[in-house]
């Protein structure tokens, strides 16, 4: 999480206690994935206090404190980090934050250091208007915030009072409208800023916290947070900071913090629900870790980010085991950061870091899943020379699901259009499966003679086939026939045949007629004659 101090003051504390910094050399495996790092806000200064979540649709979400007028600001990408959209949460300020999701509804949900006083914000719209309450009783009170949702659904914050100097937590039953505190620790030697908080199975509330008079220290509460016993996880006088806690997949409380006086990072493990704890595990690698976060995945991947100095500048580093903390393996994100960092994980079990970098605020993505689906060459039906064929086939992908099939015709020289893609639709209705039967319908008639259809695939971690790298299938849509016009087409031999004969039908019938009228007047021509030549015919 974000932490308060600044990047000189703490370098200064460090010196100040003869702590002697050693870089070591130590070859460790690499992952097969990659980092990523992308710009958040450049507007800076930001990003001094910062907090990173991943909501159920595996969107990131950044809050942070803007440098310039204090205020709360909330970040959220919903393209992989590749875009982000900022928005004003409080305008009276916004320092030692934590974000967290409700389960329940995807609701946003934001603790925090307003002004002067512990604050709590709350989204039920994606982040775009916030709802702001006060927490706190008296001033001063929510010095490096940490909110959990518990298995009720009640929220819940771990703050320090600074004005009465207790460590104490925050819980609302009714969705954030009202909070009522109780005491964890009221002793004035506690750490202010190294703390966590974290619910496990039985709904059971756990935090880890730095005594400068006793040492690292765990307190539990199976009440909701009415009474807490406590531990020692390891002592020590000043001498713990950056403080975190998990569950691991065999419900076993595991902490990991930096011991600032050995400038070394710790690991430490309770089998027996916190009442004792394993003989730390330095986990150490490269050059000296400090202000650890730490994140188990739901795989059982420990996870740890921090910042290594080398004498000179802090880097931007994480740690990954497999195998509970036995083995890591050590990767570096970014060089050149400040102390201020945040990590979470996100759907796929990769981790996502927000972190602070020449007072710009920043994003980083580990990406496991570098490939693109696979795409056997498909079939057109019902044949290659259809003016509208519909295309078939099976995309798979190996690490995460399939998400979308899209196909494009005749790419000029082979390179298609960005904004030129048809989607295509899943067999079974949707692609959400590792192995999906897809089906591409070209709607607009294709003209006669040779094209090309391209096809492209899209995996849940957003890689896509490389332009180039489409699948392809060349076919020839045949000429349609010529239809001609019916009245010049050359009549059969039926017709040829049959023509005749009703044209002699109609002569026969005319002839007819007309001897028929020749009898006639030649019957009226004989009877006049006769009539004028006899007198007696008078």
């Amino acid at each position: 999480m974000a932490y308060g101090l600044s990047l000189k003051s703490r370098l200064g504390f460090l010196m100040g206690l003869g702590v002697l910094v050693l870089v070591t050399v130590f070859a460790t495996p690499a992952r097969a994935g990659e980092w990523t790092t992308m710009t958040v806000d450049a507007e800076g200064p930001s990003g001094i206090y910062n907090a990173i979540a991943v909501d159920s649709q595996n969107n990131y979400l950044i809050s942070y404190s803007d440098g310039i007028d204090d205020d709360l600001q909330f970040a959220k990408s919903t393209d992989k980090g590749a875009t982000w959209v900022m928005t004003v949460v409080d305008s009276n300020g916004g320092k030692h934050c934590s974000i967290s999701v409700d389960p329940s509804d995807n609701s946003y949900l934001i603790s925090y250091y307003g002004a002067n006083d512990l604050r709590f914000a709350k989204s039920i719209d994606g982040g775009v208007s916030w709802d702001v309450v006060l927490v706190g009783e008296n001033i001063k009170q929510g010095r490096e915030t940490k909110l959990a949702v518990d298995r009720l659904g009640n929220y819940v914050i771990l703050f320090f009072d600074n004005f009465t100097g207790i460590l104490r937590i925050a819980k609302s039953v009714d969705g954030g409208e009202t909070w009522t505190s109780s005491v964890i620790e009221d002793v004035t030697f506690v750490a202010d800023y190294y703390k966590d908080l974290a619910i496990d199975p039985e709904n059971n509330y756990l935090v880890v916290y730095s005594d400068f008079q006793i040492g690292m220290r765990f307190a539990k509460s199976v009440d909701g947070g009415s009474s807490w016993t406590k531990s020692t996880v390891e002592p020590g006088v000043m001498s713990f900071i950056g403080a975190y806690i998990a569950v691991d997949t065999d419900d076993n409380f595991v902490t990991v913090y930096s011991n600032r006086v050995e400038a070394t990072t710790s690991i430490s493990t309770s089998s027996d629900g916190g009442a004792n704890w394993s003989d730390p595990v330095d986990i150490q690698l490269g050059v000296d870790p400090y202000y650890p976060c730490f994140v188990i995945g739901e795989d059982g991947t420990f996870v740890v980010a921090y910042e290594a100095f080398d004498g000179a500048v802090f880097s931007l580093a994480v740690m990954t085991s497999i195998d509970q903390g036995e083995s890591w393996i050590e990767e570096s994100v970014d060089t050149g950061t400040e102390v201020q960092h945040s990590l979470s994980i996100e759907m796929n079990g990769d981790p996502v870091l927000s972190y602070s970098k020449d007072s710009t605020l920043m994003f980083a993505r580990y990406i496991s899943d570098t490939q693109a689906p696979t795409l056997p060459t498909p079939v057109l039906t019902p044949g290659p020379t259809t003016a509208t064929p519909i295309i078939t086939g099976t995309v798979t992908e190996d690490l995460n699901t399939v998400t979308s099939v899209e196909f494009q015709m005749d790419c000029p020289d082979g390179v298609c259009d960005a904004s030129g893609w048809t989607v295509c639709t899943a067999e079974d209705g949707v692609f959400d499966e590792a192995e999906e039967a897809y089906i591409c319908q070209v709607t607009e008639p294709l003209s006669p003679g040779p094209h090309t259809i391209y096809i492209r695939a899209t995996d849940s971690y957003g890689n896509t086939t490389l332009s180039g790298s489409e699948v392809s299938v060349a076919f020839e849509v045949a000429a349609a026939p010529v239809v001609e016009d019916p009245e010049e087409e050359p009549a059969s031999e039926d017709e040829e045949t049959e023509e005749p004969a009703a044209e002699l039908a109609e002569t026969g019938e005319t002839l007819v007629l007309f001897q028929l009228i020749y009898v006639i007047v030649v019957i009226i021509y004989f009877s006049m004659s006769r009539f004028f030549r006899d007198p007696r015919s008078v």
